[in-house]
Order: structure tokens, then C-alpha cells, then sequence
């Protein structure tokens, strides 16, 4: 950040980002000390009986005095954020209750048995057309490890709390760790590290108890509290208005509550399928998985970039996955317009690296006080839908003044990039290729364990000719990226990822992200080839493409959720993106070994690998995330598979014939998988399936393989006669012949007859 923070802002920022920890503490049976119950009379809100409620503030505030015992203002804002008196403390009540959408004294909220409330997973919550379709289900009590097994919700709270999986043992890890940050002096870090145990230890526990809906993580309340009450605090209210927002958001009055005082901005990296798909050789793969990940560090470096024009921590990014991002920001003097500055740089330096293939769509939705409201916030979500699907009608807007009608140098007639096409100086790759091939080399799993992430404010460069390196740009933007592993040991006093693992304090860096990252390697350790691949296929040797995307998003972020607020749709966002970044990648190293994930974040995939695995892999993709979201019948995947022609058939045309297989199978109906030019359900995939592990069952007996001829010719006559062009008596020689087979072979005749019984 550009200057030091004010340390009014600072305790905001810390208080407001832990002012409901004392709910974990309480759920793990903590108690109150004589004192503590002294002051809970006098901090605290009182029910109908008199009695003190909201006994997490104590518990919040002595958390932060004990782990953190330089910030006694943090710990004092903590504790009265539900009987303020003074500015701070008023903002972080108000951000408190905007996160929710609602006002937060209620006297239920701890009527119930707080401790022995699990997570209700939110998927369990989505209901299309006001219906809703599932039971309850539950996110049992454990800490984010990124493990798909751990990952699955369960239909019983008996089966999410147990003594393994028990609020007591997850706090204590949670403590153990967070005392490793006690003597951390820079803010910044500090901010980071806690953000990232919380999402480690509190994203399976509820910010509420409810009893109607503790749907929404600690995690994500504890998140969107502090970016929100960041914003507050830079918008610099009068004490005066804040005090008259805070009444009428609690009488639902609308004077000040229609200030527009918020902005929230969406990001998309538009062109990602040309960028990473438009490559025409067999060493096409060499990049691709680089390729892939560029995109990925691109849309969060332009998210980083926005934040730190605006001196916001990562509180306020809302969400990034997928080559999407969102962000909260204050609609302080100018926003607006240094918004519009960095789109303009930003898009200029991108149409420069890549020539128009890649185009940067932003925009933004100004939000006022009650748009966070339980019955608005879902009508934000789409009026900025809305306006980025405008925007990408107008890709390049800021530089169609210059850059497309400038005068460009003309180049004799060159060499093209065996990669990408463009023009080389007698070389078989053009320098940026050559750079993502190197990228690739540096990528190899075994090798990366860290990310790190360098700000280069001061030394920005200015992108002034055609970029040769893959670094360039994010140099232009303010960052470096370097990937460090095998001895490699990164800069500690910059931000570093933990790769694939959220065990990020024990290697001492800053927080951790998960990456569909798998790779397949041959024995020698290099990267295998397209033909590797296909020579791995059972029967015929050739490679396919894999293509999955989740059904009706967009419907379900706009409809689904009944009580849209910005912590759902921070909280959604990120469970969806989850299954792709950590779930898939776990699936491929399990259950296929020789496929290569290109891409797998937000809510889709595409991935590469011998044909005859793809169909089972797709099967398993489908099974987990089903059961991930709860067996929700409106939560559905649907999938496409492509198989190559040859070795060397250029991966862009396998991926537009398995995205066009993909679309297929979304117009029959969605929730399906195409094959073989075939749209099938899941559940005739799964049958078709079963019929061909028979057929080779029978073939592996010693049955001859002319059963194939005659399954294939019988097939053809049951096409034909659903025509009309052959009659159905013909149709009966099928099962003739395989009776004949079933003679032939008394030892497969049962069998035989259970595949005639299919047929």
C-alpha cells in the first residue's frame, strides 16, 4: 500500500474482520470468567427478561486482547459493536448488519443451543421459482483442506458434529495457529494471514444461529463485515448521518438509506478460449497448462492493482476464480473516474501483449445503504450481469481512438509460430510462446510449491512494443509473479501462496489457493505429449477432450437464493468456484492419472486425455459434484466429449468440437453428456456404460469379436426403423444371432442373454 494506514482505520479494519470470532470460541464450549460476566451487563443487549444476549462480544474481545495485545482499540470496537457509542464502533455495527442485510439485535439469536448448530450448506438453500427442492443438509465441522472427501455435505446435523469432527478440537488448531501471528508488526501481512486461517478454520461454521437460516459461514460474514466497514470509514460520514443510516435501517426508512456511497465492480478476462485453445501443433501442450494459469494470475493481479488504487486490503475482494473477479469499493471523490483510468491503461496494455485476442470487460453498479437489504441485493446481482454482458458488446471501447486506426508497420512476409501463428524471425516459436513453454517447464508439480507475488509500483513498465515474455504485462500492471520450489526458496517479506495445500503457516507464507494444476509426466520426469497420451487410450490409441460447465448459473445466483446478500453471493460464488480449483484436480490424480486438466476454475472445466478414460472421468466429475451440492435436481452439470482423429489434430479444434458437443447436450434439456454425437442423460450414460463394460466382459472370455459387427449392424436397423426406412422384423436377427453366439459359447451364455436382455 502507498502510505501507512491511520491506526483508527487499521483497528476498524481488524476489529470488524474479527468482531464475531467469540462465535467459534462459544460453539468450542469457552466460558465466561466472573469479570466477564460482569461486563456481559453492561456490554451486551438484554432479552425480554433482562437477561444479556450476544455473549460472542465478550468472547471477541478477549480473543483479541489475548493473540493481539497491541490492538486494544480493535478489541473495544469488537466488544460493543452491538451497544456503540462512539463513531468506530457505530461503523462496525452498521457494516455488521449490512453483511446480513438485515439488523443484527435480535433477541433470538441466542436462544438456541449455539454449540451444537452446524453449517447448513447453502446448495441445500438454492430454490428456482420459489420452490425449494432439497432437505437440509449440513457442512460437517472440519477445516478447509481442499480434500474433496472432506468436502461433501451430510444429510444429518448428527452426522456433521461428532468428536472428531467437533467445534472443541477445530478452535484449539484454530488458537494454535493463530499464535503464530501474535508478533507480526506489518499490517498488511497480518491482515492477510488472519484472512486466510478463517477461511482455513471457519468456513464450515455459521455466522448465526438462526434457527431459520444459519446458512452463511463465519468465513464469509467475517469477510464482507470488514470490506464493507473499510468503505465506511473512507467515505468519511458526518457522525451525525451515520447515526441517522443507522435508524433507519433499522426502521427500514429510506432518507439516507438511498445514498449511493458503494460501488460493486466486476472484472472478466473476455477471449479466454482463443487465447488458450488457438494453438495449431502437436506441441501445443507444452503451453497450454501455462497458458491457462496466465489467465488465472491475470484477472487477480488487475483485482490486486484496483485494490491497491484504493489502499483496500483483500477483504474486499469479494470473489476471483475463473478469470472473474469482484470487489467492493468506497464511492469516495473521483472513484468513478480512477476507475475509468485503470480500465483504460489496464485495456491498452492488454490489447498491446496480445493483439486483440485477449480484451479486459469491467464494470460496476453503484450501491446504496438498503441495495444490501435481504429483498435488493438480488436485483444489484443483476443489473451487473447486465451491464458486463453491454460491455463485451463493446470490447476495446478506450482504444478504438488510436490503437486500431494508427498507422502500423507492414512486415514482409515471415515464418508463422508452430504454436500460435504469429509472425517469428525464422523460428518455430515466437518469443512469447517459447516463454509459456519455459512457464510450463517451471510449472511442473513436482517442482512449484510457492507463488509469490511482487509489487513493482515505482518501476512499472510501459508497454511499447510487441511482448515477448509472459511476465510483461503484469509488469506493466504493478507486479511480478515468480514460481519457487525444489530449493527455490521464495521472499518472505512478499506475499507467497501455498500451492494446493491450506497448511500455508507451517511453510510461513501468506495464505494459499487451490489449482487444478494435475499434469501427467512419463517415467523420465518430462511433461507427456499429445501422443503419450493417446498411446495410453485402451483399444484405439487416440486422445479426447473433456468439456464441463455447471447448468443455469446465472439463474441460480439471481433466483435461487431467497435471501440474496453480499455474504451469499461472496459465500456461493466461492463453493461453486472450490469443487473446480481443489475437487477436480483431486478427482484426475485418483481416478486418472494420464489425463492433463487445461483448465478447471469458476464453473467449468476442460481437460485432455486418452479417449477410452474420459466417459468415466466425466462420470466421476459428475457423481462428486452432485453429491457436493446435495443431489440438488436444480444444481446440474452438463458435459461434452470430443475424440482427436489423430495424434496430432490441433487441440483448438478438439476443444470448439468438444465445446459444440457440450452445447448439444445444454439444448436437449441440460443436465446430460455428449458422446459419439449422441445427447444422453446421466443416467443412460451410466447404463450405456454398464452395457459396454458387459460387452468386453464377454469379449475378454474368448467370445469372438464379430459380436461387435453384429451389435453395430443391429443398432443401425433400430436407427433406420425409428426412421421409418427398414421395417422392425428385421431388427429380430439381432436377437437370432446372438442366440447363435449364446450356443457357441455356453460359458458367457448368461451373459450374452443379459446383453440381449438390454438391447
Amino acid at each position: 500500500m502507498k502510505e501507512p494506514q491511520d491506526l483508527k482505520r487499521q483497528a476498524i479494519i481488524l476489529a470488524s474482520l474479527l468482531h464475531d470470532i467469540g462465535k467459534f470460541s462459544q460453539r468450542a464450549g469457552e466460558k465466561l470468567t466472573e469479570k466477564e460476566r460482569r461486563d456481559a451487563e453492561y456490554f451486551c443487549p438484554k432479552n425480554e427478561k433482562g437477561l444479556p444476549t450476544h455473549l460472542h462480544v465478550i468472547f471477541s474481545e478477549r480473543f483479541i486482547k489475548t493473540h493481539f495485545k497491541m490492538w486494544d482499540k480493535a478489541a473495544t470496537l469488537a466488544l460493543k459493536h452491538h451497544k456503540p457509542d462512539v463513531y468506530e464502533e457505530k461503523i462496525v455495527q452498521l457494516a455488521d448488519w449490512l453483511s446480513c442485510g438485515e439488523r443484527r439485535d435480535r433477541k433470538i439469536e441466542e436462544e438456541i443451543e449455539i454449540k451444537r448448530e452446524p453449517l447448513i450448506s447453502i446448495f441445500s438453500q438454492i430454490a428456482l421459482k420459489g420452490r425449494k427442492d432439497v432437505d437440509v443438509w449440513y457442512c460437517p465441522v472440519r477445516k478447509n483442506s481442499g480434500k474433496i472427501e472432506e468436502l461433501f455435505p451430510v444429510d444429518r446435523k448428527e452426522k456433521a458434529i461428532n468428536e472428531i469432527d467437533s467445534f472443541e478440537n477445530l478452535y484449539k488448531e484454530f488458537e494454535k495457529e493463530v499464535k503464530c501471528l501474535e508478533e507480526i508488526l506489518d499490517f498488511e501481512e497480518l491482515i492477510c494471514k488472519i484472512l486466510f486461517l478463517l477461511e482455513k478454520y471457519t468456513l464450515f461454521i455459521p455466522s448465526s444461529a438462526y434457527k431459520d437460516r444459519p446458512e452463511i459461514s463465519l468465513y464469509h460474514h467475517l469477510k464482507t463485515t470488514a470490506a464493507i466497514a473499510t468503505c465506511l470509514y473512507d467515505l468519511k460520514l458526518e457522525e451525525q448521518k451515520l447515526d441517522r443510516i443507522i435508524s433507519e435501517f433499522r426502521l427500514k426508512e429510506e432518507k439516507y438509506l438511498e445514498d449511493e456511497d458503494f460501488l460493486l465492480l466486476s472484472g472478466d478476462i473476455s477471449g479466454i478460449q482463443d487465447f488458450i485453445y488457438s494453438v495449431t501443433t502437436e506441441r501445443a501442450l507444452k503451453g497450454l497448462r501455462a497458458r491457462s494459469f496466465y489467465l488465472q494470475l491475470l484477472s487477480e493481479t488487475i483485482a490486486r492493482r484496483i485494490l491497491d488504487e484504493f489502499d483496500l486490503t483483500l477483504c474486499n475482494l469479494i470473489y476471483c476464480g475463473g478469470g472473474n473477479f469482484s470487489l467492493l469499493l468506497p464511492n469516495i471523490n473521483k472513484a468513478e473516474e480512477k476507475i475509468e483510468t485503470l480500465i483504460k491503461d489496464i485495456e491498452e496494455n492488454i490489447f498491446k501483449a496480445h493483439q486483440g485476442k485477449l480484451s479486459l470487460i469491467m464494470s460496476y453498479v453503484k450501491l446504496s445503504y438498503e441495495d444490501f437489504d435481504l429483498s435488493r441485493f438480488v436485483s444489484v446481482i443483476e443489473k451487473l450481469r447486465n451491464n458486463l454482458a453491454k460491455e463485451k458488446k463493446r470490447k476495446f471501447k478506450y482504444i478504438l481512438d488510436y490503437s486500431l486506426f494508427s498507422p502500423q508497420d507492414v512486415k514482409k512476409e515471415s515464418k508463422g509460430c508452430e504454436i500460435c501463428g504469429r509472425e517469428t524471425d525464422e523460428k518455430d516459436l515466437c518469443d512469447l510462446c517459447e516463454s509459456f513453454v519455459g512457464l510450463s517447464g517451471i510449472m511442473k508439480e513436482k517442482e512449484i510449491k510457492y507463488l509469490e507475488l511482487e509489487k513493482i509500483e515505482n518501476l512499472r513498465k510501459e508497454l511499447t512494443g510487441e511482448v515477448r515474455h509472459w511476465s510483461e504485462l503484469f509488469e506493466s500492471i504493478g507486479y511480478k509473479w515468480w514460481f519457487k520450489g525444489k530449493g527455490k526458496q521464495p521472499n518472505f517479506n512478499n506475499f507467497i501462496y501455498l500451492l494446493n495445500s491450506s497448511d500455508f503457516l507451517k511453510e510461513n507464507t501468506w495464505g494459499f489457493r487451490f489449482e487444478a494444476t494435475y499434469t501427467p509426466y512419463k517415467e523420465d520426469s518430462n511433461t507427456k505429449t499429445l501422443e503419450d497420451i493417446a498411446d495410453d487410450a485402451k483399444g484405439i490409441k487416440k486422445w479426447g477432450a473433456l468439456r464441463m460447465d455447471v447448468d443455469n448459473l446465472g439463474k441460480i445466483f439471481s433466483e435461487g437464493l431467497i435471501y440474496n446478500t453480499i455474504s451469499r453471493f461472496s459465500m456461493l460464488s466461492y463453493m461453486v468456484s472450490l469443487f473446480f480449483s481443489a475437487g477436480v484436480r483431486e478427482i484426475v490424480e485418483k481416478k486418472c492419472k494420464n489425463c492433463c486438466v487445461v483448465y478447471s476454475g469458476g464453473d467449468d472445466l476442460f481437460i485432455l486425455g486418452p479417449w477410452s478414460d474420459l466417459p468415466e472421468l466425466a462420470e466421476d466429475i459428475y457423481e462428486n459434484f452432485r453429491e457436493y451440492v446435495c443431489y440438488h435436481p436444480k444444481i446440474t452439470i452438463s458435459g461434452g466429449i470430443y475424440i482427436a482423429p489423430s495424434k496430432k489434430f490441433p487441440v483448438y479444434h478438439a476443444a470448439r468440437e468438444a465445446e459444440s458437443e457440450e452445447k448439444k447436450a445444454k439444448r436437449e434439456g441440460k443436465d446430460r453428456i455428449s458422446f459419439m454425437g449422441k445427447e444422453l442423460t446421466w443416467q443412460d450414460f451410466k447404463e450405456v456404460k454398464n452395457v459396454c463394460n458387459l460387452i468386453k466382459d464377454i469379449l475378454d472370455k474368448g467370445v469372438a469379436r464379430s459380436l461387435l459387427t453384429v451389435l453395430y449392424a443391429g443398432c443401425e436397423e433400430e436407427r433406420l426403423n425409428k426412421e421409418g426406412k427398414v421395417s422392425i422384423l428385421r431388427i429380430w436377427r439381432l436377437f437370432y444371432q446372438i442366440k447363435r453366439f449364446m450356443e457357441r459359447y455356453e460359458t458367457s451364455a448368461p451373459a450374452l442373454e443379459d446383453l440381449r436382455k438390454k438391447n
